[in-house]
């Protein structure tokens, strides 16, 4: 669906509910938008993945944090490098560290951390991370305004410049926020069909409240209830139908 689409089915939708109902497309835009993430919110305890996004970061375009100094462990000195985010990144579910050798691509997954078990690593050196299990951590820089992500590990001048070298790449698995979508034909290509459903009950609520309060809403938020709990049942079928299946081949396999 596009958003022009979007536009044209809450029109049409409205007419049911106040006939005489004129709002101009931008400011019905704006609530489409609006209502997409709101949508986004409801669904994103249990339906992250739909929004997921995976960039690849090099690891030389890391900061290193210069207050960290003086930490060995054993020959190595232990750094943090600071890298900024994507400004829609909601989460992060995973960071690896990647780089090719002579015949074979080296992929060490990350351990995610606090800030302050980044920065205190010196009291903790049993669990310290090193080049084969690097920790990081993430935060918003209020002052900034930006998205900071720290890699933490043992770092020798040799390591790093080998890491260099050999073109080392940051992996970031993160949920995405949804962009906004401002021209007619930009296509909707997070949501599927029965969210693109909840997004128009969901604008058209909004619009009801702001510009037409005399209508009564119990219908149509009994129908956002009805959408969202058949979208709940469908999702829970789902796992349920995936769990037998992984159970049935368990058993082919003997596991």
């Amino acid at each position: 669906m596009i958003l022009a689409e979007y536009i044209d089915f809450l029109k049409i939708r409205l007419k049911r509910y106040f006939a005489g109902a004129v709002v101009s497309d931008v400011s019905i835009s704006n609530y489409i938008n609006t209502a997409r993430r709101k949508v986004q919110n409801y669904v994103l305890p249990f339906m992250s993945e739909r929004f997921g996004n995976v960039i690849n970061i090099p690891f030389n375009n890391g900061a290193q944090d210069p207050t960290i100094q003086n930490i060995q462990y054993g020959t190595r000195a232990y750094q943090v490098f600071v890298y900024g985010m994507p400004a829609d990144l909601i989460s992060i579910d995973n960071v690896y560290m990647m780089w090719q050798g002579t015949s074979v691509l080296y992929k060490k997954q990350c351990r995610q951390s606090s800030k302050r078990e980044v920065y205190t690593i010196s009291i903790h050196d049993w669990n310290v991370p090193t080049i084969d299990s690097p920790i990081f951590a993430y935060e918003y820089d209020v002052f900034a305004r930006t998205i900071l992500l720290y890699i933490g590990a043992t770092f020798d001048q040799a390591t790093i410049a080998s890491l260099t070298n050999l073109n080392a790449t940051l992996q970031v698995w993160y949920v995405q926020a949804l962009l906004e979508l401002t021209e007619p034909t930009d296509m909707e290509l997070y949501l599927s069909p029965e969210l693109q459903e909840l997004v128009i009950l969901e604008a058209m609520k909004n619009l009801l409240i702001d510009y037409y309060p005399s209508v009564n809403l119990n219908l149509i938020n009994q129908e956002l209830m009805s959408a969202f709990e058949t979208l709940m049942t469908a999702y829970q079928l789902d796992v349920q139908t995936q769990v037998e299946e992984l159970s049935t081949m368990k058993k082919e396999e003997g596991l």
